[in-house]
C-alpha cells in the first residue's frame, strides 16, 4: 500500500498506471489535474482508468 502518488507532469507514460494507486493521495499540480479530467482527455484510452481511480480516491478520503 502506498500513501502518496506524485505525478510530476501530465504525459500518458507517467499517468497511465495511476489507477493502480487509487487508494493513495495524489499530489499533482492543479493545472495538470484540470487537464487530466478535461473533456479533451476523455478521448484517450487511459482516461477511464484515471477517472475510476479519482472516484475511488475521493470515496476513500471521505471515509477518513
Amino acid at each position: 500500500m502506498f500513501d502518496y502518488l506524485v505525478l510530476s507532469h501530465y504525459h500518458w507514460d507517467h499517468i497511465g498506471n495511476a489507477g493502480d494507486f487509487a487508494g493513495a493521495t495524489w499530489l499533482v499540480y492543479k493545472g495538470d489535474r484540470d487537464q487530466m479530467f478535461s473533456t479533451a482527455a476523455r478521448a484517450y484510452p487511459w482516461f477511464a482508468s484515471i477517472q475510476r481511480s479519482r472516484k475511488q480516491n475521493e470515496a476513500s478520503q471521505r471515509r477518513l
